[in-house]
């Protein structure tokens, strides 16, 4: 989970010669802290090596389900399984960001990571199914500029927002609240600019966590993630990143709607 910046929580040789004690710090920077760059970069290389496949395999279920006419059409008649893939993906999401235990045990973590991938990647393929393939791909590439952005700013940006943690919490609370109120007033009224802010919110919240969680994973900042969390890292940027994907389905299949 988060923590200050530059400790580590085991015993490693320091580059710069000697041995550390228990929660000491790898590699100087301006506050006098060390900071063992050689594991953060090896940390990074395996949180997004495992995203990278994560999302290949994701988007290739979700365009090879929807290129097939039979199986939209399954899909359609079947919508309800949807929430199955809900719920399912929901334990396995928790199991794995609330039980510390079970994400360090290996191959444990790892056979959850794929499942977690393979049960997501239905769920979002039966929610694209919804939608135009032409719809599909142009959520899928503004998900890409996105992500490549917030990423790119938040490797080279000066702005931390690793402290911003409390914030985006009560925000994502509040916008919840929010949605769960929509939901239910639409059971006797259906306001659909409602539910287009709402997406319209969440995307732009979804981006400014993407950037807080890649300023955690990368390091260097006021705080971090512990280099041994690949599997938190990983499950948690991959999740942000179809959310993100899932409601700009919603805006742009609004947007493209002739009703």
């Amino acid at each position: 989970m988060p923590r200050r910046r530059g400790y580590e929580d085991d015993d490693r040789d320091v580059e710069r010669g000697g041995k550390s004690e228990p929660n000491s710090a790898f590699g100087e920077d301006d506050d006098g802290f060390i900071f063992d760059k050689a594991t953060r970069k090896d940390f990074v290389a395996k949180v997004y090596g495992l995203l990278t496949i994560q999302l290949a395999i994701t988007f290739a279920i979700i365009f090879a389900l929807n290129y097939v006419e039979a199986v939209r059409e399954f899909i359609e008649d079947y919508f309800w399984v949807v929430f199955i893939f809900m719920v399912v993906q929901l334990i396995i999401y928790c199991t794995i960001v609330c039980v510390r235990r079970v994400r360090m045990s290996y191959p444990t973590n790892l056979i959850l990571l794929t499942f977690h991938t393979l049960v997501f990647a239905g769920l979002a393929a039966w929610i694209s199914a919804r939608y135009d393939i032409a719809v599909i791909w142009l959520a899928f590439m503004a998900t890409a500029v996105i992500t490549l952005l917030v990423t790119a700013f938040a490797k080279f940006t000066p702005w931390d927002v690793t402290g911003c943690g409390m914030f985006i919490c009560i925000a994502f609370i509040a916008v919840s609240v929010f949605s769960l109120i929509a939901f239910i007033v639409s059971f006797f009224i259906y306001i659909p600019i409602i539910h287009l802010i709402i997406s319209g919110i969440m995307v732009a919240l979804l981006s400014f966590y993407l950037m807080y969680m890649t300023q955690l994973i990368l390091g260097g900042r006021k705080q971090e993630i512990d280099s041994d969390e690949v599997v938190l890292a990983v499950i948690i940027l991959y999740t942000t990143i179809i959310d993100i994907f899932l409601h700009l389905l919603h805006l742009i299949g609004a947007c493209m709607s002739d009703e």
